[in-house]
């Protein structure tokens, strides 16, 4: 589907770090050619949210009707194209696909020692499988989910996967009657049950997808109608503190613009929260963790800038009983960069305002490279503070996902490397030891030469126990998904190739 001139917007069209420059399937809708899009070449969320090519009333009426429901108000059309770079998936505003629950981790500010890596029993069976998001109740059960994939010419399936300490057994989530495909990008489990969103495309169009797992089956639940006149939206990150209490977040498409979405379950129910957001055509919400249940953080991203050329941090927190807008940190605002929030994470059952980390990606598009710095950035229940996190001179990296079990301990995983396709990155992980982020030793991945690594839970422990969750391989030949396995001082590394 084209977007007629003068209202082209193109508003996320992924760049692609870890993927050879394809589409994910959010990126394809939010672009505008949802009709047309059959699967995608990136997993969750890398995205790059561009807007705007042309000028028109059309444009400025769509945002506005927007700044009503939940996320972006009405602003001028601009004449730039404006990229912006959250997490990879196909989701993510911009990135979506953060994941973050609560939980978290890590141990001591050394890096470990590598471990082995294996293959995960049984395989799936797929041409390309992944796994965007993981969680555990202990470090014998846990759950992973993503999709299944064909290429560039097929629908995606849902995937998961369930871990018994040893190996992976693969299995397929089900999809509504007349669905054509769709994925999983995140789950949360809890006592009782595990969440799973994503979505599910039917017709040309994708709707937000929510599954319950109650330890033998699946079941899906039914979401609530979009914000008026969206025409798409999908769910990106769940975060739950009981398996009738979780939040989560996302992002819908109204005409050309994009909005955040927000959601909240009860156990029968699934409610859209409105938001007030800054005035911008574009704006996704990538990530949400919940400390407790009266206390979340969701973060995100949105355009702005002269000509809409920059994106910016995004932050709303729920304390009170309400969400409000907060003012998260930005690494470089200089003209063209993109400043993006992936994930957050908050420990778990603080009493007082909890110490929460979000991670994300900051950079400047020069040719058909996306020049990437992962980075770091805390809150403290009153303003956020950035950290410093060290990478290998002279390369690029990206952070997805992060967990923190408490207020000293983290994990963000996500990758270095150029990025300029799938194959120049390889999976990495940093840990928080309360003062400092130091680069984790991971072995090598087998199953192809591009490695990431998308989400990540950490299980509060005196000994940490975390889980990630990615996919190793080219896009060129199949990938697959990949797991890691932290003990707090080496990892283990599993796939399914």
């Amino acid at each position: 589907m084209q977007i007629p001139v003068p209202f082209r917007v193109i508003i996320a069209w992924r760049i692609c770090l870890v993927r050879d420059y394809g589409m994910s399937n959010r990126d394809k809708w939010l672009h505008g050619s949802e009709g047309s899009y059959v699967r995608g070449k990136t997993r969750p969320w890398l995205i790059a949210l561009a807007v705007i090519t042309g000028a028109g009333t059309a444009a400025v009426a769509a945002t506005a009707a927007i700044a009503t429901t939940a996320t972006p108000a009405a602003t001028t059309a601009v004449t730039a194209v404006a990229t912006i770079q959250p997490r990879v998936v196909a989701p993510a505003i911009n990135g979506i696909p953060q994941v973050a629950r609560p939980g978290g981790q890590s141990a001591t500010a050394g890096a470990g020692t590598a471990g082995a890596a294996t293959k995960m029993t049984p395989a799936a069976s797929s041409p390309q499988d992944s796994f965007s998001d993981v969680s555990c109740l202990n470090p014998k059960d846990c759950i992973g989910v993503g999709g299944n994939a064909i290429g560039d010419s097929g629908f995606s399936s849902p995937l998961f996967g369930l871990w018994n300490g040893s190996a992976w057994k693969a299995g397929t989530p089900p999809l509504p009657h007349g669905a054509l495909g769709g994925e999983l990008f995140s789950v949360s489990c809890r006592p009782g049950g595990c969440v799973a969103i994503g979505y599910y495309w039917v017709g040309s169009k994708y709707t937000p997808l929510a599954e319950l797992w109650n330890g033998a089956r699946w079941s899906l639940l039914t979401q609530p109608a979009l914000p008026a006149g969206a025409s798409s939206g999908l769910l990106s990150v769940i975060s739950c503190t009981t398996d009738t209490n979780c939040v989560s977040t996302g992002v819908y498409r109204l005409g050309t613009a994009t909005g955040g979405l927000l959601e909240t379950w009860a156990g029968s129910t699934w409610h859209i929260v409105h938001l007030s957001s800054p005035k911008t055509p574009a704006s996704e919400l990538a990530s949400v963790s919940c400390a407790t249940a009266a206390y979340c953080v969701a973060v995100g991203t949105y355009v702005g800038g002269t000509n809409n050329a920059n994106s910016y941090t995004l932050a709303d927190v729920l304390s009170g009983g309400t969400w409000h807008l907060v003012t998260p940190a930005n690494p470089n605002t200089a003209a063209g960069y993109q400043d993006v929030l992936q994930s957050v994470s908050c420990a778990p059952g603080a009493t007082a305002p909890p110490m929460c980390v979000a991670v994300g990606t900051v950079g400047k598009q020069s040719g058909k490279i996306f020049y990437a710095t992962g980075f770091s950035e805390a809150w403290n229940g009153t303003a956020w503070s950035s950290q410093a996190v060290s990478w290998p001179s002279g390369s690029h990296s990206v952070l997805y996902g992060v967990s923190c079990p408490s207020t000293q301990e983290c994990v963000a995983v996500g990758g270095t490397g150029v990025y300029a396709t799938y194959n120049d990155g390889t999976k990495a992980a940093q840990v928080w030891n309360g003062t400092s982020w130091s680069l984790a030793t991971l072995p090598a991945a087998s199953g192809g030469v591009g490695s990431v690594l998308f989400g990540v839970q950490c299980l509060p422990a005196t000994t940490p126990t975390c889980a990630a969750a990615g996919e190793v391989g080219p896009y060129t030949t199949p990938g697959h998904a990949l797991t890691g396995f932290w003990n707090g001082t080496t990892w283990k590394l599993v796939t399914t190739a």
